[in-house]
């Protein structure tokens, strides 16, 4: 069995939400699209980011927050310079943000989730 970081697997779907988004954004006339969904697809990174870790971080969901964004500005200012309108400072904080309450969110959902184990019920012998 071969195991994946849950940080690649966040990345990968919260990089592939972003660019769709992007992409949305540049053939339409929905120029505001990308302020309302960009932290929505940090923080859902941060939740599976969160949720499937096999030890809790110190700041849940901060990894991906930090790559998402790092991974927005290489290739705005690289391949896809037709995305650097929508690279601004706010929003790029702002994801970072969301991917840490994601982060955090799927933490808690992780530790109930242990908690929830049902007692093994075992048969009588009689």
């Amino acid at each position: 069995m071969v195991r994946i970081p849950a940080t690649v697997v966040a990345l990968a779907a919260a990089l592939a939400l972003a660019a769709g988004t992007f992409a949305l954004a540049t053939l339409t006339t929905l120029a505001q699209l990308p302020i309302a969904l960009l932290p929505a697809w940090a923080a859902l990174g941060g939740l599976i980011a969160g949720r499937w870790q096999a030890r809790t971080p110190p700041v849940p969901g901060f990894d991906v927050g930090v790559l998402l964004v790092a991974s927005q500005i290489g290739a705005a200012l690289g391949p896809s310079p037709e995305i650097l309108p929508f690279i601004q400072p706010e929003l790029l904080i702002i994801q970072v943000i969301a991917a840490i309450s994601g982060g955090m969110v799927g933490t808690l959902l992780a530790r109930r989730a242990e908690q929830a184990q049902p007692e093994p019920e075992y048969t009588s012998l009689a």
